[in-house]
């Protein structure tokens, strides 16, 4: 007499990076696809042979990430009939407070190695051939103000790309160096009062903690570490997308001396993106939030209009040397046309300078 059911298991590890917080923020969201259980990169299975009836379990385990530990793991079981199929894609989620408490459970078939850039270094034991990211992007459902803020950052974003192009830096011209800065300048454009200034120099190769600088650039509140021209700032709005690759904000922040003039502040929305696997992005645009209104935090502040600024992070697939990118165009309001075009500039040229203290704070990390 023949077995009526058979059972397999499989242990996976899932990339803390492309887990989503629930709603209530009180799970880990993650989704499995068929290929990883069904034939996919499986670190530990186990199956019996013949049945009518089949169950999967499936072990999800988050691991180590760039900033420390998060180890937990779920359990999930999978019941199909002979013949049926499994579904689609398995979706699950785990309890941030068994997250964080719980460990690894052992698995010997597997290396994992948390120095590898994308965390998912697995090596399996046939072949030494690497074990892709398991979970798919989650694309984030936005209402339509949100949609509103992620339209004005893209458009940040895409001004940006185009300066990043050969067509594009063939607008500009030299206007000298500062420190380790090169720095270049765009005429202004038709109705704006300041040209768009830029500056690029190298973070050297492996020389900085890349994930640190891409949260460092989305904390309004520690850009003064960076930036001279930076006053106090926070998050308006957080989080309404975040994803592994990408996060949107709405930040307020308050600048001292921009463009030669004081008492300026802005509210922007701010997205970080990686654009591919050697360029991730950081670019925004003002936007207008009813909880932050001109004058609601200085009444003797003007509300400046951010176009497009922003940082682009380069890295050279070659030599691995880091290149980051400072842009800004920004129209400050208020009464500034009588500020010489020379003296603007000059002014203008200490956003791109400041390349120079962010590298020096990330180093003395």
């Amino acid at each position: 007499m023949g077995c009526l059911s058979s059972k397999s298991s499989t242990t996976i590890v899932l990339d803390p990076r492309q887990l989503k917080r629930s709603n209530s923020g009180r799970h880990l969201q993650f989704e499995v696809p068929s290929t990883y259980y069904s034939g996919g990169p499986i670190i530990e299975e186990v199956q019996s042979d013949g049945g009518d009836q089949q169950q999967h379990s499936i072990r999800a385990v988050i691991g180590m990430t760039g900033m420390g530990f998060l180890n937990g793991s779920v359990d999930i079981e999978v019941t199909r009939n002979k013949g049926s199929g499994f579904a689609e894609r398995i979706v699950g989620q785990m309890d941030i407070s068994t997250a964080a408490t719980s460990t690894l459970p052992e698995a010997p078939h597997a290396q994992i190695s948390p120095h590898c850039e994308d965390f998912l270094d697995c090596l399996s034991d046939h072949g030494n051939s690497p074990v892709e990211e398991v979970i798919p992007p989650v694309q984030t459902k936005l209402d339509e103000t949100s949609q509103k803020f992620l339209e004005a950052a893209k458009s940040a974003q895409a001004q940006f790309l185009h300066y990043l192009t050969p067509e594009g830096k063939a607008e500009f011209r030299c206007i000298g160096k500062a420190g380790a800065v090169d720095l270049i300048a765009k005429d202004p454009p038709p109705g704006e009062p300041f040209p768009i200034v830029a500056g690029s120099r190298s973070f050297g190769a492996e020389e900085i903690d890349l994930n640190f600088m891409l949260d460092l650039l989305m904390d309004p509140a520690t850009r003064y570490k960076y930036n001279p021209q930076a006053g106090e700032g926070e998050i308006l709005r957080r989080g309404m997308i975040d994803e592994p690759h990408r996060r949107l904000d709405v930040h307020y922040a308050e600048f001292k001396g921009l463009f030669t003039v004081s008492a300026r502040d802005c509210v922007y929305a701010i997205l970080r993106e990686r654009i591919n696997e050697n360029l991730w992005m950081v670019s925004w645009q003002s936007v207008e939030v009813p909880e932050c209104p001109e004058g609601s935090r200085h009444a003797d502040h003007v509300r400046s209009h951010l176009i497009c600024c922003g940082y682009a992070i380069e890295i050279d697939p070659r030599t691995k040397d880091l290149t980051v990118t400072m842009v800004n165009r920004a129209n400050p309001a208020g009464n500034v046309h009588m500020i010489p075009g020379w003296v603007a500039l000059k002014g203008l040229k200490g956003q791109p300078a400041s390349l120079n203290n962010l590298y020096g704070f990330l180093k003395g990390k």
